[in-house]
């Protein structure tokens, strides 16, 4: 890691590995196209005033592999959440997310039920 090898606030590098779970709430997917994926995706690690994260598969596209995690990073920049392990919704939704409510049930069943 090349943070490694970077002095600031008047030490060199991470003194703890960067090993807390990177946690993404479930969510709902509305626009027909893969899942952006849930749960525990990444690491993260914040000391002496810098924040380091890494989410698995994403690359430099953050936002395109992965934006459940990508907005998630969002709310902690934006001060919502006070880091990204903790465990709740988004603090944008409200709502079952877990995949057990009738908007998960296809179009065909949907129609039937009115």
């Amino acid at each position: 890691m090349a943070l490694q090898n970077i002095t600031w606030n008047g030490q060199q590098g991470f003194q703890t590995y960067p090993a807390t779970e990177f946690y993404t709430p479930y969510h709902p997917e509305y626009n027909d196209g893969a899942l952006a994926g849930a749960g525990y995706l990444g690491l993260w690690g914040s000391e002496r005033g810098l924040t380091f994260y890494q989410v698995q598969l994403a690359g430099h596209e953050l936002p395109e592999y992965a934006p459940g995690a990508a907005y998630r990073v969002m709310e902690l920049l934006l001060g919502r959440i006070k880091s990204f392990g903790d465990a709740g919704d988004f603090t944008t939704q409200e709502g079952n997310f877990t995949g057990t409510t009738p908007i998960y049930k296809p179009a065909r069943a949907q129609k039937k039920l009115s």
